[in-house]
């Protein structure tokens, strides 16, 4: 995410950028502004692009400034979106000089704040991926016996190897176990 932010700023030629994810993840510095903080909250909970080019002349920002504050006049925040589309945080774009921002720049805040879903999603998709192997991994241990049995007259060993490539964990299973009187099952 902050490759994104980077690039949001290079290419904007703002001296700000941050991409904020919402469920606990700390604030960037630059967005430590009351101000800013409300205009990501409207981002967050509406689902769409916020765009003020002066806060001092926005009517949903010019009377919140409060005193003593470093300016930050122009603001730009773009939704982030899972891979269902859920709000899951917002690409902030600030500059210290009101400022138009143009179709070009538009375009471009809507490029990276797709960039930032796709990430989103592919970071989730990881998360998930690593849940459900490390689920079969115990269900498939689960499964395995934990000794092999002595049986008399018979040497019993077992050799696990995956049943496809690069893949450890299938479902696959073995065991030795008792079964009618004077006999053992081999599955």
């Amino acid at each position: 995410f902050d490759r994104v932010a980077q690039l949001a700023a290079k290419v904007l030629g703002a001296p700000f950028a941050s991409v904020v994810v919402t469920g606990g993840w700390p604030a960037p510095a630059s967005l430590q502004d009351p101000v800013e903080w409300s205009m990501l909250q409207r981002v967050v909970e509406s689902g769409t692009t916020v765009i003020i080019g002066d806060v001092r002349r926005d009517p949903r920002t010019r009377d919140s400034r409060p005193a003593g504050e470093p300016p930050v006049l122009a603001w730009a925040g773009l939704p982030i979106r899972d891979q269902e589309g859920a709000i899951v945080g917002a690409l902030c774009v600030a500059d210290h000089a009101p400022r138009s921002w143009g179709t070009s720049d538009l375009a471009a805040l809507e490029s990276l704040a797709l960039l930032a879903s796709v990430e989103f999603a592919l970071r989730a998709a990881v998360a998930l991926g690593a849940e459900q192997t490390a689920l079969a991994r115990m269900l498939q241990a689960t499964l395995l016996p934990e000794r092999l049995p002595q049986i008399p007259g018979l040497q019993v060993a077992v050799c696990y190897s995956a049943g496809a490539e690069g893949m450890d964990v299938l479902g696959d299973f073995y065991d030795v176990f008792p079964s009618v009187p004077g006999s053992w099952g081999v599955v």
